[in-house]
């Protein structure tokens, strides 16, 4: 039998009644304490997945070390091994101190040309 339950829209719930009632678990006013239960014991026990605390920390020195580490993060949130809301946290550091990896590497290289050119006009005097 289906849940009587009226949408706002005008359609009817599509989901099946439970066996004593005309309403799903989800419409039921019934079992709303059921409910409200299951969805506090959800939440508290909701946990994302995240590295031990005692666990090595990624070396991301490099645009390479960042790429390895969201290699292996792509397949932690693909197993689900790691919460999707703490990968998009990593994806977005990563991005991040990619462009720090970027700068870093041009002030560098700008330094070397200022230096080599303080150097040849030093030595050319």
């Amino acid at each position: 039998m289906q849940c009587s339950f009226v949408k706002s829209d005008g359609s009817r719930c599509g989901a099946n009644a439970l066996g004593s009632s005309t309403f799903c678990y989800f419409h039921d006013p019934a079992v709303a304490d059921e409910r409200a239960a299951a969805r506090v014991r959800g939440g508290r026990n909701r946990r994302p997945g995240t590295l031990p605390a005692d666990g090595p920390d990624f070396n991301l020195q490099s645009a390479d070390d960042v790429v390895q580490m969201l290699e292996r993060s792509v397949n932690e949130v693909a197993r689900g091994w790691l919460d999707r809301r703490v990968a998009n946290s990593i994806g977005f550091l990563a991005a991040t101190l990619l462009k720090a990896i970027e700068v870093a590497g041009i002030e560098r290289r700008v330094a070397d040309i200022e230096s080599r050119l303080n150097d040849s006009g030093t030595n050319g005097k």
